[in-house]
């Protein structure tokens, strides 16, 4: 499954962005890839580092076929990790 990631501009992040990624990366590294997120490529789904509540990046000229999803803390990190792994199932 390929997944773009999309960075907010980083102004007050409350958490690791980057460490985040390399958890997900680490754990899903036999199911998934990740990069950079472009706006004339097609995802599976876009994965948003926000880096507080407002998860301001704009993603929306960015393509991909299931939900894009939201990450505000490292609290979203099992929810984010099952919402990957059920689109997975769905492959």
């Amino acid at each position: 499954m390929k997944v773009g990631v999309k960075y907010c501009g980083g102004c007050n992040p409350r958490y690791e962005r980057k460490q985040f990624l390399n958890r997900l990366q680490k754990e899903l590294e036999k199911e998934c890839t990740f990069e950079i997120a472009k706006e004339d490529t097609l995802y599976d789904t876009i994965l948003v580092l926000g880096g507080c509540n407002s998860c301001c990046a704009d993603y929306s000229k960015l393509l991909y076929r299931n939900d894009a999803l939201c990450v505000r803390d490292n609290s979203d990190y099992d929810k984010t990790f099952d919402s990957i792994k059920e689109m997975l199932q769905k492959k």
